[in-house]
């Protein structure tokens, strides 16, 4: 069994998970329009709840796609629905606004042909009789309680019922409609709000507020939604009375996910502050990344309905703006926590950090002597500061991945994990392809590697003063000795080696001190990486010998 896998178990026979039969407590958020089978598949496959958004297609495409992502192994399905309220098209104001909508595109440099018809119906009865024929496992409600005709019928069908709720009011509402769980949705959720009334709410409450609200108001399970991309939101939810979190944003730069690419590069590109509340683009309180054309249409006042908005905005909404997307740009406050990884990765990743973090809060400080008498603590700890490694690498020189690497270790700090018994030397805890991470006495440290021969440096103090020591990688993956210089503290000793890159991360005092090797050595490093940073090229003996004269 691998440490992730105890991880997994050691969810097993909570109520939730066993209810929508899954193993971890990670739910996809059900996007329109980005959700896909595949997304929703890999989601299921990781132990998660997939998600497929339903609310704005038709009965058919709704079919094809709960098909597809069975087809594709997703076990357990939710299928997510609107209930809004049938618009009006023959509203005065959706004139209004599409008169509107024409001079916001001109103001902003583009020629679109919209109109002011609803492109989709709420959820109704011929939505209904295919969902009780196809039998996703879960369907979730947005804008609205099902009725309970509706309840009964899915129920008997033995469809697991959840609704989105703003508000502890909200959420007894949904109790009060006999569904099996409330998705308490916080302000800082991308996207649409679920909240029963269509008009903006300058009251909106944050996730870890509404969260306990709820659990002190209802006794259905809740699920956590906003804010969380990280296994810090996972847990910080399940303490405050939620058994599971709803992730969207976070699988917003998945490949499996449908989202263009010039709104990846805006979650890339993401400050964390730079996402609005707006009804502009659709006729309901949105999540967006702010854009010029949100400032170009709030300007003309107050949208039409949703989703009648929709179709007035649609031409704005598809242009493009010298290469910078006016599109619905959904997005939430924690946006820029979001990676470039693979479904199933995000969802190990939040069960990784979730564990790392469990296990440190409830763990008493052993002592020195004792730190690694079992090497378990370094096996929960390294598991999520592995996998950050890995992601600063994927597409970064390795100095870029050393600061992004420090910056995570600067705010999480390092526990007494990385600390062996005194007179011990080096420690070689995890190897891969591209990096190497080490404990030794009062520190644990990471060499990216950019080939497999490297010689990689590490620390000891000894008598005050620091010894850099190399070891080189052999063949079958373990080291030798190759030798060592002394040195005063903070800088590096003679290279007759091709010595790449290190870092030391200090845990003796606090606050942590960062010893950092830079300057010339990282000239080489750039020199020793593609472009990309994922693919080193060899390392040549005209590289060590320019190595050895700039050091």
């Amino acid at each position: 069994m691998t440490i992730l896998d105890s991880h997994i178990q050691s969810y097993s026979g909570e109520p939730f998970l066993d209810l929508v039969g899954i193993a971890v407590p990670i739910v996809q958020a059900p996007m329109a329009g980005a959700a896909t089978p595949q997304l929703a598949a890999a989601v299921s496959d990781a132990g998660g709840l997939g998600g497929l958004g339903l609310g704005t297609v038709g009965v058919s495409d709704a079919r094809r796609q709960i098909r597809e992502a069975r087809a594709l192994g997703a076990r357990h399905l939710n299928a997510n629905f609107f209930l809004h309220h049938t618009p009006s098209s023959a509203r005065p104001r959706n004139a209004v606004a599409l008169a509107g909508a024409e001079r916001a595109a001109r103001s902003l440099g583009v020629t679109v042909e919209s109109g002011a018809t609803a492109p989709f119906e709420p959820f109704g009865p011929d939505m209904l009789e295919m969902v009780l024929h196809e039998r996703p496992s879960v369907v979730t409600f947005h804008f609205g309680v099902p009725d309970r005709a509706t309840v009964a019928a899915l129920h008997e069908r033995g469809i697991v019922i959840g609704v989105s709720a703003t508000t502890a009011d909200e959420a007894l509402a949904v109790e009060q409609a006999s569904c099996d769980f409330v998705i308490a949705q916080g302000a800082e959720a991308g996207g649409h709000r679920g909240q029963f009334n269509a008009a903006m709410d300058a009251t909106s409450v944050g996730t870890f507020a509404l969260v306990p609200q709820i659990a002190d108001a209802v006794r259905i399970p809740i699920v956590a939604a906003g804010g969380v991309a990280d296994g810090r939101g996972l847990v910080a939810a399940r303490a405050l009375g939620a058994v599971a979190v709803q992730v969207g944003t976070a699988f917003l730069l998945c490949d499996e996910a449908a989202v263009a690419s010039g709104h990846r590069r805006a979650i890339l590109e993401s400050s964390g502050h730079d996402t609005v509340v707006t009804a502009a683009l659709s006729g309901r309180p949105a999540r967006a990344i702010h854009t010029d054309a949100i400032v170009a249409l709030e300007a003309e006042g107050p949208p039409t309905d949703f989703p009648i908005q929709l179709s007035v905005t649609a031409g704005i909404r598809s242009a493009d703006l010298a290469g910078r997307p006016t599109a619905a740009m959904w997005a939430g406050q924690a946006a820029s926590l979001a990676r470039q990884e693979r479904a199933g990765d995000v969802v190990s990743r939040l069960v990784r950090e979730a564990a790392a973090i469990s296990h440190r809060m409830g763990r008493q400080r052993a002592p020195r002597s004792e730190a690694l008498s079992s090497g378990v603590d370094i096996a929960e700890d390294l598991e999520s500061f592995i996998d950050d490694i890995r992601h600063a690498l994927k597409d970064n020189s390795p100095d870029v991945a050393t600061e992004a690497v420090l910056r995570k270790i600067a705010v999480q700090a390092i526990p007494n994990w990385c600390t062996v018994p005194e007179g011990v030397a080096e420690r070689l805890v995890h190897h891969e392809p591209g990096f190497t991470v080490y404990a030794l006495s009062g520190a644990v440290g990471v060499r990216f590697c950019p080939h497999e021969h490297t010689i990689a440096v590490s620390t000891l103090v000894l008598s005050g003063q620091e010894t850099n020591v190399w070891y080189r990688e052999l063949d079958d993956g373990s080291v030798e000795a190759a030798g060592s210089t002394t040195s005063a503290e903070g800088e590096v000793g003679h290279m007759d080696s091709d010595v790449i890159h290190a870092v030391e991360y200090r845990s003796t005092e606090r606050p942590l001190s960062l010893h950092v090797y830079h300057g010339d050595l990282l000239n080489a490093a750039r020199r020793m990486w593609n472009v990309d940073g994922s693919n080193p090229r060899p390392y040549t003996q005209d590289d060590y010998d320019q190595t050895c004269a700039e050091l």
